[in-house]
Order: structure tokens, then sequence, then C-alpha cells
């Protein structure tokens, strides 16, 4: 049970990474108003569809997104939480947190640990908010929010 659990949680960076996949590319949008096969959808999100199913399995596992009997893709209320017109959407932080620049922070950490020093002050030169407010991909995602 142990080695399940820990294999859990070392695997669930990758689901993060499918999560903010699926909000840069706005699935949960593009299927906001009916189901879509994996063509239709890969149309409507400028994606491959071969990618977008392998994607999907990802999520699917998950309980984001779900597959319907005719093979089209639909909504969870999981999935609903990556509208960008949700009552309380999360798109904004999955993307966030699957950015390249956050990956790059945590990359740091065992350093961090060693040494105590801030990572985002270190690499960025400012407070990570500072750095955040800044940065025009992270100022339109939090507009989003």
């Amino acid at each position: 049970m142990a080695m399940m659990e820990m294999m859990e949680m070392i695997a669930s960076s990758y689901a993060a990474q499918a999560i903010a996949a699926a909000g840069d590319l706005g699935i949960a949008d593009a299927l906001a108003t009916k189901p879509l096969s994996a063509d239709e959808l890969a149309s409507a999100v400028n994606a491959d569809a071969d990618a977008l199913s392998r994607l999907f399995r990802a999520l699917i596992a998950r309980g984001i997104f779900r597959q319907r009997r005719d093979g089209r893709y639909d909504l969870t209320p999981l999935a609903d939480t990556l509208r960008i017109d949700a009552d309380v959407s999360w798109t904004a932080l999955a993307r966030l947190a699957g950015s390249p620049q956050l990956r790059e922070h945590w990359s740091h950490l065992t350093d961090v640990i060693r040494s105590g020093w801030a990572v985002v002050p270190g690499l960025r030169g400012k407070p990570f908010f500072e750095y955040l407010a800044d940065e025009p991909e992270f100022a339109e995602l939090s507009m989003t929010s």
C-alpha cells in the first residue's frame, strides 16, 4: 500500500501538467456547450487529435472529463472548474502551476533547502508577487481567475 501511495504522489506532478495543458488549450471552454469528438475538439482548440486523445486518457483516469459511449468527450464537475466562466475557475492557477517558470523555481528546491536562500528573488531579482505582477503572462492569468 505504501508503495502505491508513494507512486501516486510522485506521479501527481504529471497530472498537474496535464491539467495545466487542458487549461492552456481551453478544453473545458470548448466542451461547455456540447460533447465533442477528438477531431472536433482538436479543431476547436488547435491541437493534434491523437495527442489530445492521449491527454484525455490521463485526465479521464483522474475524473477530469469523461468519454461518452459514442466516443465524444464531455465535462465532469471537476472539468467544469476549468471553464474560464465558472463561478470558481481554477484555470489560472492550473496554468500558473504548470508554467515553465514555476517549474524552474521548484527545480531549485534542493538547493534552497541546503542554502536557505529564497529562489524567486535569487533567480528573478524581486520577490515572488512582484515578479508575478511584472510578468505579462502571469498578470493575464491572474485577471482570468
